[in-house]
């Protein structure tokens, strides 16, 4: 490992042409640049410098401390602010941890540690094991300083002038290092400069510049951008005071700049992004060596450069034979690459087809949930209307039943109601035969109480048809009340069965019960008016005559027959009252019944039609009922059908309920994969013309890598030719002049101590081990 970087690090301060080959890795690298002016911008735009930190390995793990100093300056070289980031690495130590740390307006940026200041810089931090990572503002010079200059045709211009002018420009970059320190030398004191390592790098735009040449330093091509990187190792040559070596052949520039030609158009320029560091020191070690290990490690690596050489040329030959069956292979790649653009394009139609029919999906999709919620809501309301038939059809039956009844008691009414008339139609006739006689004996009152036995003896003979018409209305008006009763009856359970048809939606039933009760009760204001006027006058006569009755009865005990026959008066003056009020009653009755028998014949007339119509009516209700009966018995047998298919058809709702629900929610799964799907096609398709163009220039590019074959053969070759004149003209001169150099070795071994000992920028303490790295920023224009 010594001998490695002592190899490395005196190649570095003497030849241009290993720092080339230092930088050539920076090429592979992928480069942006942010123009703002934040510190998070800072630390982003030190992605442009992400080729050569890694090549300049900067970072060292055994470190207690890595600090980073972020310098901000205008696109004339004034800083603005100098930024110090630090990690402090804890190794899991929990407890108080002594630092050291120059800077104002600390800030600790990822954790909740408390940090306690003190004096000269002194801070303390409460570590509880995990790396403290903090930042502050510094106000010291900076160790190393770059000025940019800007000419345009030939003429000094300022960078604020140079915007968007056309012309050939140079921009040059000059390096200064502040930082020295004295050392003695062969007895002697001399100064000695921190090695620096600056490399920058920043963006030309390729539109806008061309023909572009690069002084100390590099230009490497993205395709898009120019990258040009530069070196310097400022006041290195101070060090080692090259102008003293005896070996005039030895030509030794290390530059302290770099610079930059172009022919512009429209001037515009990115930031340049710089790293500065003399971590490439940092493993040498000179503890255990001499100036004379030096200059065997210079021999050394010089054998092993010759070494290396040939087995360079052995590889090259290898590589010529890969590049030759490379070539051979080419026809082969580009009827490849063809075949890739044919496939890509068929990819790209296939892709906006999927897309299409990813679309249809996600709307089919929402078509089919809204079904399936409609199918759901369906299913229940099919859930309780099977309930509500299965009770109908229960309610159904049991009317049936009922109906069956009060047809049965319709009929019975019926034929009371004929039985009744016969009987009324019989005292009817006695009655008017007692009405005469009553009319009769009431004349002959007039006359004279001479004739008062022979009249009441027609009296008494009348009273007893008047007693047997009484009987008769009596019979009359309890058959008439018992078929007015059946009749009413029998409409309340015709209208029940109506309304339960036609809740369960037997319309025809219904219609057909309608009718039947239309024709029996009309428009239903009354039931048969001329029954209800008989029954009532009938009921009220009867009370009156009885009463009339009554009192001729009375007086009629009073009169006995003598043992001639003939009637005498026996308690004559005691029972004549009672007798003459029982004739008066009776006259009155008599009169109010005249009255009455005019309203029952008339009643009597309006009874018989009626009596006719219902007697025929309740023939139609029998062969109705018996329709309607047969009908119930079918009915019973299909509501028994209907209710086990009920429970069949609710337990199928269940079931319909239960599937509708899970499809409904799988159905939402689907429809949002799908949507997923349809967006993943849209940028599928947005990238189709990306991927159509990248494959027209792999398509292109057969054909320029055919040509890079080629020139790699070539390269090869001048590369083991200059490995070979590197070896003679560098490291074998480097050796033999600085044996021949008065103090040079010191002076070297001073340099690379110098290196290792600048540590911090911001300070450490005595027993930290750190490392410092500067990233300096220069604005663009």
């Amino acid at each position: 490992m010594r001998k490695k970087y002592v190899y490395k690090v005196s190649t570095a301060l003497v030849s241009l042409s290993l720092i080339a080959s230092l930088l050539c890795g920076c090429s592979n690298k992928n480069v942006s640049v942010n123009n703002t002016n934040s510190k998070a911008s800072i630390e982003e735009n030190g992605v442009l410098l992400s080729a050569v930190t890694a090549q300049a390995n900067t970072e060292d793990k055994d470190t207690d401390k890595e600090e980073t100093v972020y310098v901000i300056a205008d696109s004339n070289g004034k800083i603005d602010e100098t930024v110090v980031s630090e990690w402090l690495k804890t190794n899991g130590y929990v407890g108080d941890i002594k630092d050291v740390a120059n800077l104002d307006d600390l800030e600790n940026v990822k954790g909740d540690e408390n940090v306690k200041v003190g004096d000269d810089g002194n801070i303390t931090w409460k570590s509880n094991g995990k790396d403290i990572y903090y930042r502050g503002n510094a106000k010291k010079e900076v160790p190393v300083t770059i000025t940019p200059k800007y000419t345009l045709d030939g003429k000094e211009i300022s960078a604020k002038d140079l915007k968007g002018k056309s012309g050939e420009v140079v921009i040059r970059y000059d390096y200064t290092n502040n930082l020295k320190n004295e050392v003695e030398i062969e007895g002697k004191k001399e100064e000695i400069y921190t090695p620096f390592v600056v490399l920058t790098g920043l963006l030309v735009d390729t539109d806008k510049f061309s023909d572009i040449e690069v002084t100390n330093g590099k230009l490497v091509s993205d395709g898009t951008h120019n990258i040009v990187i530069g070196y310097a190792i400022p006041n290195l040559s101070d060090n080692l005071k090259l102008e003293n070596i005896k070996d005039k052949k030895v030509e030794l520039d290390i530059p302290d700049y770099i610079e930059i030609k172009a022919n512009v158009k429209d001037f515009e320029l990115g930031d340049s992004m710089s790293l500065i560091t003399t971590s490439l020191f940092d493993d040498i070690n000179l503890e255990n060596g001499d100036v004379k290990d030096l200059i065997n490690d210079l021999d050394e690596a010089s054998g092993k450069l010759s070494e290396s050489s040939e087995k360079l040329v052995e590889g090259t030959g290898k590589l010529d034979d890969g590049v030759s069956e490379l070539d051979g292979k080419m026809e082969e790649f580009a009827d490849g690459t063809s075949d890739l653009k044919k496939g890509i394009k068929d990819y790209t139609g296939g892709v906006k087809k999927a897309k299409k029919g990813a679309n249809k999906i996600v709307k089919g999709g929402k078509t089919l949930s809204k079904a399936s919620k409609k199918i759901n809501k369906g299913s229940k309301k099919l859930k309780n209307g099977v309930k509500t038939l299965k009770k109908g059809t229960s309610d159904l039956n049991t009317g049936a039943k009922s109906a069956k009844n009060g047809s049965k008691k319709l009929d019975d009414g019926a034929k009371d109601l004929r039985d009744g008339l016969k009987k009324l139609s019989t005292g009817s006739g006695a009655l008017k035969s007692g009405i005469g006689l009553i009319d009769a004996g009431i004349d002959k009152l007039d006359g004279g109480f001479a004739t008062l036995t022979a009249n009441d003896k027609n009296l008494i003979d009348g009273s007893a048809s008047i007693s047997q018409g009484i009987s008769g209305i009596k019979q009359y008006a309890d058959g008439a009340k018992k078929y007015s009763d059946a009749i009413k009856q029998n409409k309340e359970s015709l209208l029940s069965l109506y309304s339960q048809l036609s809740q369960a939606g037997m319309t025809e039933q219904a219609a057909s019960i309608l009718n039947l009760y239309g024709a029996l009760y009309g428009d239903g204001t009354e039931t048969n008016p001329g029954l209800t006027n008989v029954v009532d006058g009938l009921d009220n006569v009867a009370s009156k005559v009885e009463m009339g009755y009554n009192g001729v009865k009375d007086a009629e005990g009073n009169f006995m027959k003598n043992e001639k026959g003939e009637y005498i008066n026996v308690g004559f003056d005691s029972s004549l009252k009672n007798y003459v009020g029982g004739v008066e009653s009776l006259s009155k009755g008599a009169l109010e019944l005249n009255d009455g028998m005019t309203k029952i014949v008339d009643g009597i007339d309006e009874l018989d039609k009626g009596v006719t119509g219902a007697y025929t009516g309740s023939k139609t209700l029998k062969n109705g009922t018996k329709s309607l009966y047969d009908g119930l018995v079918e009915l019973e047998s299909g509501t028994a059908q209907v209710d086990s298919g009920v429970g069949t058809l609710y337990s199928g709702t269940q079931d319909l309920y239960k599937g509708t629900y899970s499809f409904n929610n799988g159905l939402g799964k689907f429809v949002s994969g799908i949507e997923a799907v349809d967006e993943g096609l849209g940028t599928i398709s947005d990238n189709n013309k990306k991927l159509n163009s990248g494959a027209r220039q792999i398509d292109n590019a057969a054909e320029k890598i055919k040509d890079a074959v080629s020139q790699l053969h070539e390269g090869t070759t001048s590369l083991d030719n200059g490995m070979i004149k590197f070896d003679e003209e560098g490291i074998q001169k480097l050796t033999d002049a600085l044996k021949g150099s008065d103090g040079a070795y010191e002076r070297l071994v001073e340099t690379v101590k110098a290196g290792q000992n600048y540590q911090s920028f911001a300070g450490k303490t005595d027993n930290q081990k750190s490392q410092v790295k500067f990233i300096y920023k220069i604005k663009g224009i």
